[in-house]
């Protein structure tokens, strides 16, 4: 099974318990985090996991990104708030933020890393840009049977609107079921 989360934060979440009770199928893992310090913590959570591959840079949906800057809180050493909008960290009650310039990779070379064509669980959580990331997937190259996302920031911070319901027209004419997923998430899902 190959699993792929972008927006991995501490990895202390739903995705790493899932690769936990699955290790025996796992044939790859890619998580991709921007944040050094989120990345350290990452490394030490996936230690015990087989398989994975750890990818430190930024999911961007413009081919011409070779690097980003990404806002992250000052008062918090890993934040699961880090975004690539600096609006969006204030609107998540975070008084004092600071850039950092990190690595960035279109979401479609990421997804050449597995050098698979069906990547069977993709996650993602990148603080109000999964709809853009998701738009930007070449579903034609890479078949990805099980899609989960967060919804929650869709089209600006703790708003959903035109811009999801736009993308789950998109994804369902691809031939996905899509329904949420808790208070924050979609999943699509879509038999190969």
């Amino acid at each position: 099974m190959n699993i792929l989360q972008i927006g991995v934060c501490d990895g202390v979440d739903h995705v790493f318990s899932f690769c936990e009770e699955n290790q025996r199928s796992l044939k790859k893992v890619i998580l991709v985090e921007p944040v050094p310090a989120a990345m350290i913590k990452v490394r030490e959570q996936y230690k015990d996991i087989p398989n994975c591959r750890f990818v430190e840079a930024a999911a961007v949906y413009l081919e011409d990104s070779n690097t980003v800057d990404i806002y992250v809180p000052t008062n918090e050493e890993v934040s699961g708030h880090s975004s690539l909008i600096k609006g969006h960290v204030f609107r998540h009650l975070h008084p004092e933020i600071k850039a950092i310039t990190v690595n960035a990779l279109h979401v479609n070379s990421i997804l050449e890393k597995f050098n698979e064509e069906v990547i069977d669980r993709v996650y993602i959580d990148v603080e109000g840009l999964d709809v853009e990331l998701i738009s930007v997937i070449d579903f034609n190259r890479f078949k990805i049977p099980f899609l989960q996302f967060e919804a929650a920031h869709s089209d600006g911070t703790h708003k959903r609107g035109p811009k999801l319901r736009k993308l789950l027209s998109y994804l369902e004419g691809l031939g996905y079921c899509c329904s949420p997923e808790g208070e924050y998430d979609y999943t699509a899902i879509k038999p190969i």
